[in-house]
C-alpha cells in the first residue's frame, strides 16, 4: 500500500506519539508538584490548628475559661528556701563590701592581687546564688523580686569585671 492512497503518514504518526509523550510527562510533573504543594499546605494547616488550638476552642465557646490552671501559691518550704537564699546573698554582699574596703586600704600589689581574687570569687558565687533566687522567683511568680535581683546581679557583674583585671 501507498501512503498517499490512504492518507496515512508515518512522520505524522511519530509526531503525534512524541507530542502525546511530552504532554503526558508535563501532566505527570504538574500533578506531582500539585500533590507536593497540597501536602505542604495540609501540614502547614495542621501545624496552625495545633498551635492555635486553645484560641480556636475559646472562640468557638468549647473551652471553659475556668479550666485554666491557676498559678500555685508558694508553700512554706519554698518561701523558707527563698528567704534562706536571700540571706546568703546579703551576707555575701557584705563580705564583698568588706573585701573592697580592704583592697582600697592595702598598698602592696601582692596583697591587693590576693584580695582582688577573693572579691572575684565572692562575686562569682554571689552571682550563682542570685541566679538561683531569680529562677525561684520565676517559679513562684514574683516578677518584682526577679527584677530586683537582676539589678543586683548587674551590679555584682560590674564589680567582678572591675576587680578581675587585678588578678
Amino acid at each position: 500500500m501507498n501512503d498517499t492512497e490512504t492518507g496515512f503518514s508515518w512522520k505524522g504518526f511519530a509526531a503525534l506519539i512524541i507530542l502525546l509523550l511530552i504532554v503526558s510527562i508535563v501532566a505527570f510533573i504538574i500533578s506531582s508538584i500539585e500533590g507536593f504543594i497540597t501536602g505542604v499546605v495540609a501540614v502547614f494547616m495542621g501545624f496552625l490548628l495545633s498551635f492555635f488550638r486553645d484560641d480556636i476552642k475559646r472562640m468557638l465557646g468549647l473551652s471553659d475559661s475556668s479550666s485554666k490552671a491557676e498559678t500555685p501559691m508558694p508553700t512554706k518550704e519554698e518561701s523558707k528556701q527563698l528567704a534562706k537564699l536571700e540571706k546568703y546573698v546579703a551576707k555575701r554582699r557584705e563580705k564583698i563590701a568588706k573585701a573592697i574596703s580592704k583592697f582600697e586600704s592595702k598598698e602592696t600589689p601582692k596583697k591587693r592581687r590576693k584580695i582582688a581574687q577573693e572579691i572575684v570569687e565572692l562575686a562569682t558565687s554571689t552571682i550563682f546564688l542570685i541566679d538561683q533566687i531569680k529562677s525561684q522567683a520565676i517559679l513562684l511568680n514574683h516578677p518584682q523580686l526577679m527584677a530586683h535581683y537582676e539589678k543586683i546581679s548587674q551590679e555584682i557583674e560590674m564589680i567582678k569585671a572591675r576587680y578581675i583585671q587585678y588578678c
